[in-house]
């Protein structure tokens, strides 16, 4: 049974992966670089400082920081230690079927040796959950823009070649944890008196 998720994880992989689109290339990298989307995380950070008051969007900042610390800690330095599986990347078996894109130097862009779960993917979805869970409820066409901006930085991912698909629901699943795990702390403390 893990044989045949293992195999239509790859499957699926070169098949997102397909150089058949390498116009791209470009914006893909840009995608995943964490700089490219500093308006995003500026325009959310506006959100909560305008939603929370009498200070408490303070302990709401620290509460997101601390959210990137979790899923950052969990995936990287916990999980894929832990479980040691290839990056598509550098796979032995998948050379010369991936499509690779270049980094900056003009070398194949490759990432770290394992790649389960994304860091990006956990990162990026424990903020989005956790912005979601504090300023619920919000327009649907706000809740799809988000949801959409953590799919697109993910399918990055697997477009650059560093990560499967499972990955990235790994990576989803921990961010949403970690996510829920801060907010109800925040909950507990800070926020308790806050109405939401």
């Amino acid at each position: 049974m893990i044989e045949s998720l293992i195999e239509i994880d790859r499957w699926l992989f070169l098949f997102l992966n397909g150089d058949s689109i390498q116009w791209l290339d470009g914006p893909m990298w840009f995608f995943s670089k964490t700089w490219f989307w500093f308006p995003v995380d500026a325009i959310l950070l506006w959100q909560i400082c305008r939603r929370f008051k009498n200070y408490s969007w303070v302990w709401v900042i620290l509460g997101f920081a601390l959210v990137v610390c979790l899923t950052d800690r969990t995936s990287s330095g916990i999980i894929k230690e832990w479980v040691q599986r290839l990056r598509p990347s550098r796979e032995p078996d998948l050379q010369g079927l991936i499509h690779f894109v270049k980094d900056e130097n003009g070398n194949n862009y490759i990432g770290g040796m394992y790649g389960f779960v994304s860091s990006h993917a956990a990162n990026y979805s424990g903020v989005v959950s956790l912005f979601l869970m504090l300023m619920w409820p919000l327009k649907r066409i706000y809740v799809a823009l988000l949801v959409f901006w953590v799919v697109l930085i993910s399918f990055s991912r697997i477009y650059l070649g560093v990560h499967y698909p499972a990955d990235l629901v790994g990576g989803w699943i921990v961010g949403i944890i970690s996510a829920l795990i801060v907010y109800f702390l925040l909950r507990r403390s800070v926020l308790k008196k806050q109405p939401i």
